[in-house]
């Protein structure tokens, strides 16, 4: 086994964590809780849902993930959100926007369980956490990237119907690999959000 440190939940709460629940008309958007470590890593070990997004993982390395996801968020104010149907309040994968390792800039992230793909939700729960970190009442982000790998044509449909604009082709280092830069401005996004 492991040892397990959690961060409490600071009593002033910055970034995307002082917006949190967010709502939207079919998702609830939330921090995830150490009860999600079984569903959690349902999406985990789904080789389909991981495949541009470090591969599957063990249990062990699932709930270690998840710890981190938790300090993360907490210490931060940002980073991956657990993302819930509201119909049945079944998690259903993750969302956020997070800083980029070694960067000043932020960059938003998605993974849904495939069985909810092609439903727009990705693209719903995008536009929700845009729009919360393009409006933060301290602190509002000025502009948001993403970094996606070119055969993963699905995400870059969401990319592209939430606003953001091709850039360029990046090397990412930690997976060796070339990915898709993608990105939106503050104003970009508000003067074009529904």
């Amino acid at each position: 086994m492991f040892s397990l440190e959690i961060t409490p939940t600071p009593e002033h709460k910055a970034g995307l964590l002082s917006q949190l629940p967010l709502t939207t008309g079919r998702l609830l958007i939330r921090e995830f809780q150490l009860a999600d470590a079984r569903d959690l890593f349902a999406l985990h070990r789904d080789a389909l849902a991981t495949r541009y997004a470090g591969g599957t993982r063990t249990k062990a390395q699932s709930f270690q993930s998840l710890c981190r996801i938790i300090n993360r968020v907490r210490e931060t104010g940002f980073g991956a959100l657990a993302v819930q149907h509201r119909n049945d309040s079944k998690l259903i994968g993750w969302a956020g926007i997070q800083r980029i390792t070694d960067s000043d800039r932020y960059e938003i992230l998605y993974a849904l369980n495939p069985t909810h793909w092609g439903n727009g939700l990705a693209t719903e729960a995008s536009r929700a956490l845009l729009h919360s970190a393009f409006t933060l009442p301290s602190g509002a982000l000025k502009e948001v990237f993403a970094l996606v790998f070119p055969q993963n044509i699905g995400s870059i449909c969401v990319l592209e119907k939430i606003g953001m604009e091709f850039l360029e082709y990046y090397f990412d280092q930690s997976t060796q690999r070339y990915a898709c830069l993608y990105r939106i401005s503050q104003s970009n996004f508000l003067s074009t959000a529904p």
